[in-house]
């Protein structure tokens, strides 16, 4: 599906931006993988974790209790749409917000 973590990452950049949602990248050269992180919020609204194998050229999310592999773009936008949504629906971004200006 991706040959390369940075085709992996600007796919996570078009769906993100499609779907008007933050995606962050952090690589581990070390350990042969990186990440992309999919958040409603950068205070704990993280939804999907995706984690790129850089020698076997595989995508799981590691937020799933049953790991699975993605092997088609299709399954990987409909799990980040359908992840979205229920981070949406359960978040309450104004009490969230709240929290933070209170520390302020």
């Amino acid at each position: 599906m991706f040959k390369t973590f940075n085709e992996f990452k600007e796919f996570c950049e078009k769906v993100a931006k499609e779907q008007s949602t933050m995606v962050e990248f952090k690589e581990y050269p070390g350990y042969r993988y990186g990440t992309g992180s999919f958040m409603v919020d950068k205070f704990g609204g993280t939804y999907c974790n995706f984690k790129f194998d850089f020698d076997n050229l595989m995508v799981i999310d590691t937020f799933d209790t049953d790991i699975k592999l993605y092997t088609t773009i299709e399954d990987m936008v409909n799990h980040i749409t359908k992840r979205r949504k229920n981070e949406e629906e359960l978040r309450d971004l104004d009490l969230v917000y709240d929290l933070i200006n209170s520390e302020y």
